[in-house]
Parts: structure tokens; sequence; C-alpha cells
């Protein structure tokens, strides 16, 4: 999470900068990739960011990690500062040590973290029509399950001048994770209210 920061005014418009440079990096290197989220439930709910949220997301598969890696340097010559979180534990296809996720933040200077993050959650197939993702710190981390379709059925969403892959089925993919997606909760909490999770 980025912290205490909230997706409003110029901060919310920076973060739509953001998310515009880094997806057209991961799309000059080939990436597969989606929305995901609170990032795809703003989206398609309101067409915006959510101003409560406080960071964006995306994902992709893990056989895009070597892609996602020549992403990484690209953007960290860009002036991003970049780096993988790793899973803690074995779950499923996930081992210990497999990146979990590319955390990217903008830089405040030369050596200051900026206050707008994007994570590239990546998400390990089990063969089954199944993805499993592990999400949060090391004594907190959780492991999350999701249909595999999500990733491999994609459609188009417009937003201003801007086209981003989303599922081609969100509706069944936000009801799998927040239920009631129609219905605004500001203080949802991952570890206790995503119905994704399995561990």
């Amino acid at each position: 999470m980025a912290g205490n920061v909230k997706l409003e005014g110029d901060l919310g418009n920076r973060a739509l900068e953001m998310l515009a440079e880094v997806t057209s990096v991961l799309e000059k290197f080939g990436v597969d990739y989606a929305l995901d989220c609170g990032t795809l439930l703003g989206f398609v709910r309101e067409n915006r960011i959510l101003p409560w949220d406080n960071d964006m997301d995306v994902c992709t598969s893990a056989s895009e990690i070597k892609k996602l890696k020549k992403c990484a340097l690209h953007l960290w010559f860009k002036g991003y500062r970049v780096r993988f979180a790793r899973a803690t534990y074995d779950y499923g296809p996930i081992k210990k040590g497999d990146p979990r996720a590319l955390k990217i933040r903008n830089r405040k200077g030369l050596l200051h973290r900026g206050d707008l993050l994007l994570d590239i959650f990546i998400k390990y197939p089990d063969g089954e029509g199944k993805m499993y993702l592990m999400v949060g710190a090391a004594e907190e981390s959780i492991v999350q399950s999701f249909c595999a379709s999500h990733l491999e059925e994609k459609t188009l969403y417009r937003l201003g001048e801007q086209e981003y892959p989303i599922p081609a089925d969100y509706d069944k993919y936000l009801t799998s994770r927040y239920g009631d997606w129609r219905t605004p909760v500001k203080d949802w909490d991952f570890h206790n209210d995503d119905q994704s999770r399995v561990s």
C-alpha cells in the first residue's frame, strides 16, 4: 500500500499519468496484463480511479516474469523506483522466493520514494484453470485464488484517451472478489473482506 495518500485531485491526475506510462512500457515489451483490484473496480463502476484508494493495481501471469524484468529495468531508467516483492512461503504453484508483485513508485528527488504506488501482481496458474496470488508483507501474507479466465479472456476499457485490458466478464470476476461490487465500501480490507482468499 502507498500509505495514507488518497488518489484524488492533482494526485489522482498524476496517478492516471503514471498508469498510462507504466502500461505503455508493458505493451512495448509485450506483457499480457489486465487492470485489477481497486483500479479495475473504480474504472468499471465509476469511470475513474477511486478517490479513497491509495495505489493502482495491474495483474499478469507468472509466464510474463522474464518480460516483466525487462520492463522493471526500463522503468528504472525512466526514473521510477522498482522492486520485486517475493513470496514468503510455498503454496500450490507459488514457491518461496518467487516474485509475487512488481512494486513501482515515483521518485521524490534522487533518493526518496514518491507518493504514488502501482502494483503489478503476479498470478501463478495451477494448470487446472485456477491462478494463485500471494499478497501482503511477510507476517501478513495471504493467498488468493482466481479463475484463470480473467487473464485469458479480456476486452478493452477506454478512459479518456487511453485503453486498458480488463477481464471480459469483469462482473463475474469482481463479484467473486467483492460480492456486491456495485455498492461502494470505502473501508474495505483485503485481509478480511476479499472473497478470493484461500489461506
